[in-house]
């Protein structure tokens, strides 16, 4: 079986084998709920619309993960640019957070590059993925659906780290 992992595919127990959407997220990472998004994914490899909701819903999750964790109590109806926003308050990661240095510009751009893709996510979605009752075939394709969970997957793992580094492992759940 690790022998398809290194060349980014997966088979399952079952016999399925399929393209690896995300990888291996360390092991420090491994929160039950966000786990089960993780496992969606990789089995909806090939169902771009699942791939858009999912990748949206990770970074939801995280979002709302961080926020419990840091004692902070998001509204029921805060919507996702919220709690993404909220969340990376709280960790630091605003691009006018980044830390003061030689690096601080590049930081910046990097911060704001990824919420840039969090909100194309969102707004992809929103307009092609899974729960809005579509009557028409998604216009991106399982690639490019596959590249969205992999760049969630990238500001999620930013977050859980973060989150890691300043509250301690001690709140990841194995």
């Amino acid at each position: 079986i690790r022998a398809f992992r290194g060349h980014g595919w997966s088979l399952e127990r079952s016999g399925r084998l399929a393209p690896m959407v995300i990888g291996d997220f360390p092991i420090s990472q491994q929160r039950p709920a966000l786990n089960l998004l993780i496992e969606r994914a990789q089995r909806a490899a090939d169902d771009a619309p699942l791939l858009l909701g999912t990748a949206k819903e990770l970074l939801e999750s995280t979002s709302r993960y961080v926020l419990e964790l840091t004692g902070i109590q998001a509204r029921d109806n805060a919507d996702f640019d919220e709690l993404v926003y909220l969340a990376r308050d709280r960790l630091s990661l605003l691009p006018q957070q980044a830390p003061p240095g030689s690096t601080e510009e590049s930081l910046r751009e990097v911060y704001d590059g990824l919420w840039k893709v969090a909100r194309h996510i969102n707004a992809l979605r929103n307009a092609e993925g899974t729960g809005h009752g579509r009557n028409r075939l998604p216009a991106t394709d399982e690639r490019a659906a596959r590249s969205m969970v992999r760049a969630s997957a990238v500001l999620a793992g930013l977050m859980l780290d973060t989150a890691d580094a300043l509250y301690g492992e001690r709140h990841a759940e194995t």
